[in-house]
């Protein structure tokens, strides 16, 4: 669902748990970030507790860690890859 939402406006993945301190900062301020765009930008929150695999196949190592997804600007995507890459 998500890569495909991606697909038409940019997407930014939150990885994040609940006993995660600065994650409980910088969540909500994303949140009102992506609020701010009026739909331009969507959100998904990826709780890693909920989903390890998906954490570990995004190489997720510490959080909180932020991603972004889009399709709509190749770019970004490749920015996103190359970070997951080193």
């Amino acid at each position: 669902d998500v890569i495909e939402a991606s697909k038409t406006s940019p997407i930014v993945v939150d990885f994040w748990a609940p006993w995660c301190g600065p994650c409980k900062t910088l969540g909500p301020a994303l949140e009102a970030e992506v609020k701010a765009t009026n739909g331009k930008i969507k959100m998904v929150k990826v709780d890693i507790d909920q989903n390890q695999n998906l954490a570990s196949q995004m190489r997720i190592q510490s959080i909180p860690a932020v991603l972004p997804l889009s399709m709509v600007n190749p770019l970004m995507d490749l920015w996103a890859q190359k970070l997951l890459l080193n």
